[in-house]
């Protein structure tokens, strides 16, 4: 009589531990941003694209409803947020230079700087100069995922 592998305790425990450890490593995590050991900033940080990501399914959203205002004010603020979170810049200190001078300080190339911050000169010209262009709402939508997986990748 051969007993299989495949009910035995042995197989059962090889199969549990890897998601042992994982909840184990996330209820550490947990405990350890509870207890104030963890770097807010590192936190920021690491959820920047998170957060990013929220904004773009909001403004992707509003482009489906062509609501023109909120899909550009969306747009950004996942870039604004973005580069804020990452680069830890106060939200209040945004401006094109600093992010430009912050980005280049980072090692980021120059061309893919001019395409981040091309994407918040559309955004600020079609929030203060009313443009509605469908079109242009989703370049500008694909321009701004395109951005920010770039720089999630080098920054």
């Amino acid at each position: 009589l051969q007993k299989s592998f495949a009910g035995s305790p042995v197989f059962w425990s090889l199969w549990g531990s890897p998601l042992a450890l994982l909840l184990g490593f996330l209820g550490f995590r947990r405990w350890q941003a509870r207890r104030g050991e963890v770097d807010p900033e590192v936190l920021r940080r690491q959820r920047a694209r998170k957060a990013a990501q929220l904004h773009l399914q909001n403004a992707h959203h509003h482009l489906e409803q062509n609501q023109a205002r909120a899909f550009f004010d969306e747009v950004s603020r996942a870039s604004l947020g973005y580069v804020s979170d990452k680069l830890h810049i106060e939200p209040s200190r945004l401006s094109k230079p600093l992010i430009r001078e912050r980005l280049i300080a980072s090692g980021i190339k120059p061309p893919l700087i001019e395409r981040f911050l091309q994407i918040l000169q559309t955004c600020e010209m079609a929030l203060f100069a009313g443009q509605d262009d469908p079109a242009r709402m989703r370049s500008t939508y694909e321009e701004a995922e395109g951005v920010i997986s770039e720089l999630e990748g080098k920054l």
